[in-house]
């Protein structure tokens, strides 16, 4: 049995530098970007 994630734009956030990894939390109510600079948004 596979997952599915639906996603809806709601706010955009920029960034200052590229992400590595982006997650999503297990009641997919966050969504964590690591970025190059060694910092978590």
């Amino acid at each position: 049995a596979s997952k599915q994630l639906t996603v809806h734009n709601t706010r955009t956030l920029k960034m200052d530098d590229d992400a590595l990894v982006v997650r999503v939390s297990h009641d997919s109510k966050y969504i964590a970007v690591s970025l190059l600079d060694s910092t978590i948004k």
